[in-house]
């Protein structure tokens, strides 16, 4: 059922993900006992809300690339998008 779903979800969720979606381990953890979806669903709202803040950002970058260029633009979505979720960023300055 759902229960299991979420599960599978949870365990094979990709590195990526995981990163930018935490909370989900921890209200799994949480809804299993009692089967809570209210859980889930809060963790689900702070995950959405991140992405969407995420894909905001990376919109402003890239229209305010478009005057300051393409390097400018990947550096910035490095420090600004990748490097804030843990994620080295061995890239930087290479073309």
């Amino acid at each position: 059922g759902l229960k299991s779903s979420l599960g599978f979800y949870v365990a094979f969720l990709r590195s990526f993900s995981r990163t930018v979606f935490p909370e989900i381990r921890e209200a799994f953890e949480q809804f299993v006992p009692d089967s809570d979806w209210s859980i889930v669903e809060q963790a689900r709202v702070r995950g959405r809300g991140r992405v969407i803040e995420m894909v905001d950002s990376l919109i402003a970058i890239h229209e305010t690339g478009r005057d300051r260029g393409t390097d400018w633009a990947r550096d910035e979505i490095i420090a600004a998008l990748i490097e804030p979720l843990g994620i080295p960023s061995a890239s930087r300055g290479i073309h």
